[in-house]
This record gives structure tokens, C-alpha cells and sequence, in this order.
């Protein structure tokens, strides 16, 4: 894995560096003076790890709540457990009861599973 290491190469002060993440080593790369050191965990780069963790963390925290934000949720009991009103079921309370059955489901697109309320 390559990752932007954006601290000063420590020959020629640079911070054009890429960290190398690999199973079996550790290292960086100074893309201005090609200086190559290996990096066996220091607490500067222990830091930097966590941080960039904590980045990731964060994003996936987030695209987990806008997915959660966009679904439709219940306006009575705001529950997210609700079934779709198919256009069958409202035919065949239309053909069962007439207008009357229509005027039940007329303009609404979901139903609560827990309270029944449609909308």
C-alpha cells in the first residue's frame, strides 16, 4: 500500500514522501533525493498510522449515516420498518370494494410495519 507521508525527508528536507506498507516491511521513500530508509514503527509514524485509521474510521462512519438518512422513515413512530403499497393490492381493493376501497391507499406509497400508518 502507498501512502502520501507528507513529513520532511530527513537529507534534504523535502516532503514529497511516500510511505510503503507491505506484510513483511516498512518504508519510506523520498521521491526528491530517492532516499530509501526502512521504518520499523516509530512513534512518529505510530501516530501518523492512527491518524490516517481514524480518517478511514470516520469516512465509513459517515457514509453509513447518509445511507441511513436517505431511507424513508415512518412520520408517526419514525421507524424505518416499512413494506411498499404495491399497485396490485390497490387494484384489488379497487375491483374488491370499488372507490371506496381506492380511496384507502390514494396518494400513499408506504405503510408502517409497526404503527400501519400509510404515507
Amino acid at each position: 500500500m502507498r501512502i502520501a507521508y507528507n513529513k520532511p525527508c530527513k537529507f534534504c528536507g523535502s516532503t514529497k514522501q511516500i510511505f510503503f506498507d507491505d506484510e513483511d516491511r516498512k518504508s519510506i521513500f523520498c521521491e526528491n533525493c530517492n532516499h530509501y530508509e526502512d521504518v520499523y514503527a516509530s512513534e512518529e509514524l505510530k501516530q501518523h498510522w492512527a491518524d490516517e485509521a481514524r480518517a478511514k474510521a470516520k469516512a465509513e462512519e459517515q457514509a453509513k449515516l447518509q445511507q441511513f438518512q436517505n431511507m424513508p422513515k415512518c412520520p408517526i413512530c419514525g421507524l424505518i420498518e416499512l413494506s411498499k403499497i404495491i399497485v396490485a393490492k390497490r387494484a384489488i381493493k379497487a375491483g374488491l370494494f370499488g372507490i371506496f376501497g381506492a380511496v384507502d391507499d390514494a396518494g400513499k406509497t408506504w405503510k408502517c410495519n409497526n404503527c400501519g400508518s400509510k404515507f
